[in-house]
């Protein structure tokens, strides 16, 4: 049967090469070149700068939402559990917690304005907002609202397994946002649902999208949002010295929104400790989760952006990577964890953590300024070699 239809399909080749080839009037075509031609991928890969900054855009926003869905729920579990055990440490850790997720949210003033410690005794209407007041910045669903408009500019790129998985993040999250009452049970079952479909989306897409240039912008814009929010967190929950039960409460919450506490468990089984959760968290390479291994990519990724010809020196966002990855490098997990007790923190950690964060939130807008523009007519990307 396969020989037959291979026979069929040779003979019409041929009829219509011959008819192809056949001299017309004013008309004279090579069915070689025109095959050819038509078999020739696209030159380079280009990608349209408009493409380029939406794809970006579309990582930092799916890891954003990410993000704080799991440090949410992270806090959300530990409100839950802590009311039930009544203790003066666990309070003041959960104190601590709700004041950082104003401040890794930028959900101001939250937990830490005039009303913050009336927030914190009852803290769900606050915790309510922050997942379901679209209209407030930095909230969830504003933070989802980004996601999908920088998603459907982009609606070529998504397989349909993934647009699957799109419509199930819509449609779950407006079914728990319509709830009139939603009780922490529901509202953790929502952020269960949401963060199992956003790790789909961020899957699919590490299966499914060729490595050229589009995934290099999508996966870029992941790393990024990733380092900042990883340094924003450490920021907002290390950096005090507290009592050590409150410290440790802490560590805990940090990988548990890491979904890095069994790697912890596994790599140094010991109880937590600061200098151990920095080096699992900052400095461990094959951790997938650490600093180290996000600025590695990063660092593949944006030397691997168009230069313009002729120029030999070193474009500022490569060397902005470059600079915090040697400073990242050369820390060390024992002297940051020295505290400094007049002042009550870990002055070094917290340093540290600054310069680091301060480098790299400067690089989406280099980025932006050097690719990102559309005033004119449309910039092309060309493709690298990055698998």
């Amino acid at each position: 049967m396969i020989r037959v239809q291979a026979q069929v399909s040779a003979e019409t080749i041929g009829k219509n090469a011959a008819a192809w080839n056949a001299p017309e009037p004013g008309r004279t075509l090579n069915i070689r070149k025109e095959l050819a031609r038509a078999a020739a991928p696209s030159p380079g890969g280009s990608l349209p700068s408009h493409t380029a900054e939406n794809l970006f855009w579309v990582g930092r926003y799916a890891e954003r939402a990410l993000g704080n869905a799991r440090f949410q729920r992270t806090v959300m579990q530990w409100v839950t559990e802590g009311n039930k055990l009544l203790a003066d440490n666990t309070a003041l850790s959960g104190k601590h917690l709700l004041m950082a997720l104003t401040h890794f949210t930028f959900t101001y003033p939250g937990f830490t304005g005039p009303e913050g410690e009336e927030m914190q005794a009852a803290p769900w209407k606050e915790l309510k907002d922050l997942l379901f007041d679209e209209k407030r910045t930095g909230s969830l669903s504003h933070n989802l609202f980004l996601f999908n408009q920088a998603v459907y500019a982009v609606r070529d790129h998504w397989s349909t397994d993934t647009w699957r998985v799109l419509r199930d993040i819509e449609e779950g999250w407006a079914a728990a946002a319509a709830i009139s009452h939603p009780g922490s049970l529901r509202m953790l079952s929502a952020l269960d649902g949401l963060i199992t479909s956003l790790v789909a989306f961020v899957g699919l897409n590490r299966e499914s999208i060729s490595r050229e240039q589009g995934w290099i912008m999508l996966d870029a814009g992941r790393k990024m949002e990733q380092s900042l929010l990883l340094v924003k967190m450490l920021s907002q929950t290390l950096t005090g010295r507290y009592d050590d039960q409150v410290e440790y409460d802490l560590q805990e919450a940090v990988l548990t929104s890491h979904e890095s506490l069994v790697n912890y468990r596994y790599k140094y089984r010991a109880p937590l400790q600061l200098s151990l959760v920095l080096d699992l968290m900052l400095l461990d390479p094959n951790n997938p989760r650490s600093l180290m291994y996000q600025l590695e990519r990063l660092k593949t990724y944006l030397a691997g952006l168009p230069r313009n010809p002729g120029d030999n020196s070193i474009p500022e966002h490569e060397r902005l990577i470059w600079e915090a990855y040697s400073l990242l490098r050369l820390s060390d997990r024992d002297q940051l964890s020295i505290p400094d007790e007049a002042a009550g923190r870990y002055a070094n950690l917290e340093l540290f953590l600054s310069k680091i964060y301060a480098l790299l939130s400067a690089i989406p807008d280099i980025i932006s300024k050097t690719y990102f523009k559309h005033a004119q007519r449309q910039q092309q990307l060309f493709a690298a070699d990055i698998r």
